[in-house]
């Protein structure tokens, strides 16, 4: 069984590339955009929905101050209540991050975001259509279970499709953008219901899977299931085909390569 996964990497590793490459420039459209542009734009999906993420931690700010004001609400709250509502979205964080690890390698780096975004933008409605407290407690359960998903899903999934010279500001706007989800939700609330707010918070995830659905999976994913050719599709319609380009992907193929047969990574680095 590892002989014949090893000898389908040796097949596939060099021999297709170059067709590969014709095939993304022929047939994708991006194929005019620079791969600068593709890899910025493959980002802005996840980083969008790490704003989201830090929504879900700032929004307790602004909700539970408009709750406690009783005579404005149909809902009132009391200090017991408080504190669930401001704990209850980081509590399932370290379940989703457990769930995300599992996901990240069973489904790959873009269906692990794609299948966040619908329960996100369903935690952020039941907020907004909340008539008690237990539907705020619940919207902000499934908020927090799914960013704890996306924690290193965003990281793994930029840092393998872009490469090294934009790959360090990417990666740094995940902190980024966290902070300014916080400052966001904020500064709605302080102009917006917590209703009204909440609808707000609910459109990113929905622009994310718009966004999210061009981009291809992650090379370093499909070479790991042994896909070569998509793997080698999806590489150079994020990377180009530049020469850099090429050794990386011969890199990345010859490391999966040597997973199939039962080595260590370590070898990679000294492929």
């Amino acid at each position: 069984m590892t002989g014949s996964v090893q000898n389908f990497f040796q097949t596939h590793v060099l021999r297709n590339s170059e067709n590969s490459k014709n095939q993304i420039e022929e047939a994708n459209p991006s194929s005019s955009f620079s791969p600068c542009i593709r890899q910025v734009f493959l980002a802005i999906g996840p980083l969008l929905l790490t704003v989201s993420s830090g929504m879900t931690f700032g929004y307790s700010a602004i909700l539970i101050p408009q709750l406690q004001v009783a005579e404005n609400n149909t809902i009132s709250i009391d200090r017991g209540q408080a504190s669930w509502i401001a704990s209850i979205a980081t509590l399932p964080m370290a379940v989703g991050s457990v769930i995300g690890g599992f996901c990240l390698e069973q489904l790959g780096r873009k269906a692990t975001h794609t299948i966040s975004c619908l329960p996100i933008f369903l935690g952020w409605l039941l907020i907004y259509l909340a008539n008690g407290i237990k539907m705020i407690l619940l919207g902000r359960f499934i908020t927090g279970l799914f960013t704890g998903i996306l924690t290193t899903a965003t990281a793994v999934y930029i840092g393998e499709t872009c490469e090294p010279a934009y790959r360090g500001i990417l990666l740094a706007g995940i902190s980024f953008c966290v902070a300014f989800g916080l400052f966001t939700s904020h500064l709605l609330g302080t102009f917006l219901s917590w209703q009204n707010t909440a609808m707000v918070c609910s459109l990113l995830p929905l622009i994310s899977q718009i966004i999210i659905y061009f981009p291809p999976e992650s090379a370093t994913w499909l070479a790991g299931k042994a896909r070569i050719e998509e793997a080698e599709q999806a590489f150079y319609w994020y990377r180009g085909a530049s020469d850099n380009a090429k050794k990386e992907l011969n890199i990345i193929l010859q490391c999966r390569k040597h997973e199939a047969k039962g080595s260590s990574r370590l070898e990679c680095f000294f492929l």
